[in-house]
């Protein structure tokens, strides 16, 4: 799947034709950092000093490069309000979005949650344990003694870590409080129920953990569910149309109600996004790397353009293409509008990556 990976993108509108970056933007030098007192040395649970690389934020709105400094290697933006949180090596470090400053620094890294936070809490993990943390100062709310592997998925008043002995865990999301468990992974939610792999196929569960419906002849390694009520699905063929299929992957949109298909594309597609649970549409790659912009419960293409774009992002009602070492631009997804086009010229070890809430363009360059 085309993904880029520290990319996201972001949920707040913009509609204005952006102008060009400004090329003289503050800059700005990393402060003292709390809770982290002591100068650290650079170790697994220390953060390294954020130098060698630097961060770029660009108001996707005006076009305008709100601030650049020196960053160190991060990925993975979440914004919480005024407060943007970046994995850093085996840190997550919060900065003021307004003006770059560092505001606070943690062990752990910032779990990828889904739908991206609204109540302003932030997930972080470590080698043995998972904390709840509050987005604006760092202070830690709660601490559960297993470490999630990859997602935390919020729904309802709950969260869900999928994990490294391949269990899914629920906790209350107030207190950290264990409700269940059960066998799992690739988790996700439509905010109404929990849906997980399991070795005999996909399960959807209710908030008590209880089974609501299953799907045996499915073998996911991918799950991401909808508010439009659409599960996407990513894995081995399903029964339907596609059983006989022995090679390759198959995209598929089922019912979050009773998991029934709505549709498959073609063997050779792939399902680039919704990764944000309230995006209005979904888009989906070919083996010819085109990519269609489609309704997410009728499988209807909206628009597409072509292969020439060799990664491609979405998030809420975004998404971003990328001609490495062209340009890179993000457009508004229901109509293909260009918001904002940058020309880019980087070198192989740079990267790219877009917050996942706010109306900010991310982009980090090693000096």
């Amino acid at each position: 799947m085309k993904r880029l990976l520290p990319l996201g993108l972001l949920l707040t509108g913009c509609s204005q034709t952006p102008a060009p970056p400004t090329a003289n933007a503050p800059r700005v030098t990393a402060t003292a950092l709390a809770p982290t007192s002591a100068t650290p040395s650079p170790h697994p649970e220390n953060p390294e000093p954020m130098t060698g690389w630097t961060g770029k934020q660009i108001d996707i709105r005006s076009g305008k490069t709100t601030w650049s400094r020196e960053t160190g290697v991060i990925g993975h933006p979440v914004v919480f309000g005024d407060v943007t949180l970046f994995n850093h090596i085996y840190h997550t470090r919060a900065v003021n979005n307004k003006t770059g400053e560092d505001l606070w620094s943690l062990p752990g890294r910032l779990v990828l949650s889904h739908p991206s936070p609204s109540e302003g809490v932030a997930y972080l993990f470590s080698k043995t344990e998972t904390h709840a943390v509050e987005a604006k100062t760092g202070k830690v709310l709660w601490t559960y003694p297993r470490n999630a592997e990859t997602t935390a998925v919020l729904w309802q008043n709950l969260v869900s870590l999928d994990s490294e002995s391949g269990s899914v865990v629920t906790l209350d999301r107030k207190s950290g409080k264990k409700r269940w468990e059960v066998p799992g992974k690739s988790i996700s939610s439509d905010g109404h129920l929990l849906y997980c792999a399991q070795e005999n196929g996909v399960v959807a569960l209710d908030a008590k953990g209880k089974e609501v419906w299953r799907r045996s002849d499915l073998h996911p390694f991918e799950l991401r569910g909808t508010s439009q009520g659409v599960l996407f699905y990513m894995g081995d063929p399903v029964a339907s149309g596609l059983g006989d299929l022995k090679v390759g992957t198959v995209s598929a949109a089922l019912s979050c109600k009773d998991g029934s298909t709505l549709y498959e594309k073609p063997a050779g597609y792939a399902w680039i996004g919704p990764w944000n649970e309230e995006a209005p549409y979904a888009a989906v790659s070919s083996s010819t790397d085109d990519t269609e912009v489609v309704e997410p419960r009728t499988g209807k293409v909206i628009w597409q353009f072509s292969g020439a774009y060799k990664d491609v992002d979405l998030e809420g009602s975004y998404l971003l293409r990328r001609k490495l070492g062209k340009s890179i631009e993000v457009l508004e997804l229901k109509t293909g509008k260009i918001l904002l086009s940058l020309p880019i010229a980087l070198s192989p070890i740079s990267y790219l990556a877009v917050a996942r809430s706010g109306p900010f363009l991310y982009m980090f360059t090693e000096d």
